[in-house]
């Protein structure tokens, strides 16, 4: 019965390219592969975010996927600066050496501040690894 299971589909999120695996791949009790149906499996993608803070001290959070930075650190047993939660007071300003973030939601960095690579981790979700310097809020005045 084991050889008429067909391998999963695994898929990242939001419609991308599906693919096949090449190791057989079981899951116990599933009606679908009793019945020699594919399976898709979502993956959910994440970043490695490194955060070293004003003392020099660096911590690696993992960032899922929809999460932003401020989110994933507290879970991780951090604490940084924050206020707002919404991208418009700059209270949990950082400033990125490496690596992109998306943080389109937000609405108080003025087009310079982004482009000397501050952001704001409330909002800002890792679009690859990145490294950021937290506590930046009183550069930014």
């Amino acid at each position: 019965m084991a050889d008429n299971i067909k391998p999963p589909l695994i898929s990242t999120s939001r419609g991308q390219l599906m693919t096949t695996l090449k190791k057989p791949f079981f899951l116990s009790f599933s009606p679908s592969l009793r019945l020699g149906n594919s399976v898709k499996v979502f993956a959910m993608a994440s970043r490695r975010v490194k955060l070293i803070d004003p003392e020099g001290e660096e911590k690696e959070i993992e960032v899922k996927e929809g999460s932003c930075i401020l989110e994933s650190a507290e879970n991780a047993g951090m604490e940084l600066p924050y206020s707002c939660r919404s991208g418009t007071c700059g209270t949990c300003c950082g400033k990125i050496v490496s690596g992109k973030v998306d943080q389109s939601l937000g609405s108080f960095l003025e087009e310079e501040q982004i482009q000397k690579g501050y952001i704001l981790t409330c909002i800002a979700q890792p679009r690859e690894d990145c490294v950021v310097y937290t506590h930046k809020q009183t550069d930014l005045y």
